[in-house]
């Protein structure tokens, strides 16, 4: 879930169940309590599940009261006043009393696309006790290599960990493979002959032409690796 050079200062905590996930992040100025949930989805009923998630989320924050607090996920709810179904109250409520803050210029972006393409919503959130700890949160864009409902949230944290107390990792040597068959092939082809054409001149020897090339697929691998169609 981690690279292993980081085991020294990320430890899971025994909290939770197979909904809700706490791991502990020792930092050079904080001691972060992660708090990951995927929360029971809408149905009949379902907010009773849905509240009791919420009350374990609660267990886990007043437990480790002397930690910094991160809560991210799918809480399958948003805070988007616009939107009043059971978990939308129920989750503006815990926001509410929890203290959690939704940090970021992204509060009318959404996160969830229907593949019918006929309904988006704000269901994934990252947010904290403390806007000190956290610097800033980038919801991505769709694109053609993502094939999920879901668009990647991330945030960078205003915190590190020591990097002189890092253990060496051999990450950099692992090798990945391309899932041609999950990628959006035509827009993969578009964005390549768009690179191509940026990095064309009449003058270059054939060397700087195949290094330009090299060039530019190397960039489109990046985009696969990054939006999810390597492993």
């Amino acid at each position: 879930m981690w690279p292993s050079s980081l085991n020294k200062f990320i430890h899971k905590l025994p909290d939770g169940n197979s909904r809700v996930m706490a791991i502990k992040i020792e930092l050079e100025n904080h001691t972060v309590c992660l708090i990951n949930t995927y929360m029971p989805t809408l149905g009949q009923n379902s907010q009773i599940g849905y509240r009791e998630h919420l009350d374990i989320v609660s267990h886990i924050t007043e437990k480790y009261s002397d930690l910094t607090h991160i809560l991210c996920g799918d809480l399958n709810g948003t805070l988007k006043t616009s939107r009043k179904n059971p978990h939308d109250k129920l989750l503006r409520k815990f926001e509410t009393q929890g203290k959690y803050i939704n940090k970021g210029n992204h509060l009318d972006n959404d996160t969830f696309f229907h593949h019918n393409g006929l309904s988006s919503s704000q269901i994934d959130y990252i947010l904290t006790q403390d806007l000190d700890i956290v610097n800033k949160i980038v919801i991505e864009n769709t694109c053609g290599n993502n094939l999920l409902s879901h668009v990647p949230v991330f945030s960078v944290l205003a915190a590190k960990i020591q990097s002189n107390n890092i253990q060496k990792s051999s990450i950099s040597g692992k090798k990945f493979k391309i899932e041609w068959d999950r990628a959006d092939l035509k827009k993969y082809q578009e964005k390549l002959k768009e690179t191509l054409q940026e990095n064309q001149s009449p003058n270059l020897t054939c060397t700087e032409l195949v290094g330009n090339l090299i060039y530019c697929l190397k960039k489109q691998k990046n985009l696969l690796y990054h939006q999810g169609s390597l492993s």
